[in-house]
């Protein structure tokens, strides 16, 4: 676990930490389960198909960031960071909605934005950690736009350039967390201070940052 909003390194979520009493957990197989008093238990309801699971994980891609981060990885555009995202992050948050009976083509999108606000986030406050292991998310084009050359980057400047650029991410990833609000008051009253809490320490890591 990297942050506080629970985001791993290969896209999985262990928020165990931060949902006391019905805390989810994604495991490291993909499955997840719900900590109550101490047992797992499952959370996918016994009507949820195998085509629902298929639609809930977007094709069922959970193992695919983790293989891309394995060989590390740099994005020429943000569509392709958003992508990697979609098959990283989104699913999580499209499982809970299916063990909350709320998954739907209007939640999923809700779901999806605060999800992949989740993890830009953690992105963009483990710049120069993740440069360490041959990982870069800053995609190349925005890189470019701002005038953040490659060599800036293998040096690690932190140029005013750098600093437009953070500035135009973190708002990009905070304009997402404000596209998913609305998902708070469909989601069932036990857990709705949870998805709250979620944005919420999204955006606070995204202050941070600035």
């Amino acid at each position: 676990i990297r942050t506080e909003t629970g985001f791993a390194s290969n896209g999985f979520i262990g928020a165990n930490n931060l949902l006391a009493g019905g805390a989810m957990t994604l495991v490291n197989q993909g499955l997840i389960s719900s900590q109550v008093s101490g047992r797992p238990i499952s959370v996918i309801p016994a009507s949820f198909t195998n085509q629902n699971i298929v639609e809930a994980t977007n094709g069922g891609s959970l193992d695919i960031t983790r293989e891309l981060d394995q060989r590390g990885r740099r994005d020429d555009t943000y569509a392709q960071l958003h992508d990697y995202c979609r098959r990283g992050a989104a699913p999580v948050g499209r499982l809970v909605l299916a063990r909350c009976r709320q998954f739907n083509d209007e939640n999923a999108a809700w779901s999806d934005a605060i999800c992949t606000a989740l993890q830009l986030a953690n992105f963009w406050q483990d710049v120069a950690r993740d440069h360490q292991i041959g990982r870069v998310y800053l995609p190349a084009e925005d890189r470019l736009r701002f005038g953040y050359g490659d060599g800036d980057l293998e040096a690690r400047r932190f140029t005013p350039a750098f600093a437009e650029l953070m500035r135009f991410e973190v708002q990009r990833a905070r304009d997402l967390f404000s596209r998913g609000y609305p998902l708070i008051d469909l989601m069932p009253t036990e857990m709705r201070g949870q998805t709250e809490l979620f944005i919420e320490g999204g955006l606070a890591i995204l202050a941070r940052i600035e």
